[in-house]
Order: structure tokens, then sequence, then C-alpha cells
């Protein structure tokens, strides 16, 4: 589970992809909402974008392993 809360926006700013943490490279992931699948690597470096918009925007994404 990944939760993101936005506290305040800086004038529209977009805000930086976010990285992720302790995946297995070569594992292929999917995100609940989000369409496509990711290896570990491109989420551990490359990383997601946020679509959160205004003060106090917030999200819940589920990230599975697909077998």
């Amino acid at each position: 589970m990944l939760f993101a809360f936005l506290h305040s926006q800086k004038l529209g700013e977009p805000l930086p992809r976010l990285r992720l943490t302790g995946l297995q490279a070569d594992q292929s992931y999917a995100i609940e909402g989000v369409a496509g699948t990711w290896s570990g690597r491109a989420l551990m470096n490359i990383g997601i974008e946020l679509p959160l918009r205004g003060d106090f925007d917030s999200l819940v994404y589920r990230i599975q392993i697909q077998q």
C-alpha cells in the first residue's frame, strides 16, 4: 500500500516523481487504478507520478506483484 498526501502546493509546481524502495528489481508490479505493469527496477529508479493537484489532496495505491 502507498499513501500519499499533499499538504500544500506551491503555485502549481509539479511534484517530483516518487521512487519506491524495497521492491524486487526483476519482478513485475501492478498499481491498482493505474494502467500498465512496471518492473521493480523501473519503480525504484524512475518512479511514478502522483496526480496530487491541490492543497490536502491525497491518494492510496495498492501495489501487487504480478505472477
